[in-house]
């Protein structure tokens, strides 16, 4: 929920100064992707405890990623 509220703050200070301040805007723009970014590493973390490890069901890597499966589809 803490994740949840802090998005909604920024999102409207985003708002609030997207025309007379962007680059403020930009900034709480940022914040909300971080801080989303950092609830959904939270929930993945959760399920992962909950459903126990399983290779088969590991979500695919995102764009974070990309260089490793390059390099792993490199070398095998």
């Amino acid at each position: 929920m803490g994740h949840g509220l802090a998005i909604k703050m920024q999102a409207d200070v985003a708002l609030h100064l997207l025309a007379t301040k962007p680059e403020q805007a930009e900034r709480a723009l940022t914040a909300i992707s971080r801080t989303s970014t950092e609830g959904l590493d939270e929930v993945r973390g959760t399920l992962a405890v909950v459903r126990g490890v399983d290779p088969d069901r590991a979500p695919t890597p995102g764009l974070a990623r990309l260089d490793d499966a390059y390099q792993s589809g490199l070398t095998s």
